[in-house]
């Protein structure tokens, strides 16, 4: 759902016990002086986009990235940028990978920062 705030979800959804919030791609939304100049600087991005059947979290590897080239990135890859949020990006935006018993980074140029908020996916003992 499009909300300004927490409480329009709370609104609509009581008993929600986790909201994920982002951004979409029109340039008239990233109205803040911060997020005004980052609408078309080219950054590390993190968007979690959905169809009928899955949900995608993505994430950029490297820095050549705007939010208008994101959305371009989701239609060629066949996904409805309707059905997707920009999240933090820059030196926010990391994914932790294990393949294999390795553990790869994309998305950001150090992994050892403190993230205040994240999406965590789990159900495997990877993330010990």
């Amino acid at each position: 759902m499009y909300a300004r705030n927490l409480d329009e979800v709370l609104a609509n959804y009581p008993t929600a016990q986790a909201v994920i919030g982002g951004q979409n791609y029109n340039k008239d939304s990233w109205t803040s002086a911060l997020f005004s100049k980052a609408y078309d600087l080219a950054a590390w991005r993190t968007v979690l986009a959905w169809n009928n059947t899955y949900g995608y979290l993505m994430v950029t590897n490297g820095t050549s990235v705007t939010v208008p080239n994101l959305k371009v990135a989701l239609q060629e890859v066949g996904l409805n940028p309707v059905n997707s949020i920009v999240l933090d990006g820059s030196g926010s935006t990391a994914m932790r990978v294990v393949q294999n018993d390795q553990i790869r980074w994309y998305g950001s140029p150090t992994h050892n920062r403190y993230i205040g908020s994240m999406v965590r996916v789990h159900g495997i003992d990877w993330f010990k």
